[in-house]
């Protein structure tokens, strides 16, 4: 039997990585994190070394060493949502080659919510997006900690970070348009009573129509 000569490729690690470029450790680091305080001849080697084993570095362990990660958190208030669902696949393309990726929790009520945030920010995400409607008081507190996007309602002193759909018109074209198929009696079933921003939008929409719509609540 042929005694190994070496780690396996899969256990490889950066100072095996440095061994066989004839570099540091930390020169490994800094290559791997695409620090530009390298020379190219080193990074060069480094890079040699790399693509001969096949390395892959730890995500984990890049982690550490930045005390962030490549990770957006995203929060919905239910991943199985058509609504919410077309939103996250649009923030899963736009991260797409861009050396981030996105790391998703979901929480319908206030305390799932605040439980989905702290497990985000356990991974050291780097940025947060929030879609839907959420406590503002946690988002306000979440907004002072790293950078963040809410894809929702208008939040007072966020506004600059805010995402807003045109409920209101977009409530009063889908009510014009039932009118304009013959409808008359048109229901408006709403999701949890707390989100007041479709309530209102939906009730003013069949005000404007001058259809006052009969209300079902759900959740």
């Amino acid at each position: 039997m042929r005694a190994r000569s070496g780690p396996a490729k899969s256990s490889l690690t950066i100072r095996d990585i440095a061994r066989l470029a004839g570099v540091s450790a930390a020169t490994v680091s800094r290559v791997v994190n695409a620090d530009a305080r390298v020379s190219t001849a080193k990074r060069g080697a480094v890079l040699a070394v790399i693509e001969q084993v096949h390395y892959q570095p730890s995500v984990v362990a890049q982690w550490l060493a930045r005390g962030t990660s490549k990770a957006f958190g995203v929060l919905t208030a239910d991943l199985a949502s058509d609504f919410y669902g077309q939103a996250l696949k649009g923030i899963e393309a736009g991260l797409r080659n861009s050396g981030y990726h996105p790391i998703f929790a979901s929480g319908a009520q206030p305390a799932e919510a605040d439980a989905a945030i702290d497990q985000l920010l356990r991974n050291r995400i780097s940025a947060m997006i929030a879609v839907g409607v959420f406590r503002e008081e946690k988002l306000r507190e979440l907004a002072r900690k790293l950078p963040f996007v809410n894809v929702g309602p208008r939040i007072a002193g966020l506004e600059d970070r805010c995402a807003v759909a045109d409920n209101l018109n977009g409530a009063y074209e889908a009510t014009r348009h039932l009118i304009a198929l013959g409808h008359k009696r048109i229901v408006h079933i709403t999701g949890p009573s707390s989100n007041q921003h479709w309530r209102s939008a939906c009730s003013a929409s069949t005000t404007r129509c001058g259809k006052p719509a009969s209300r079902a609540t759900c959740g």
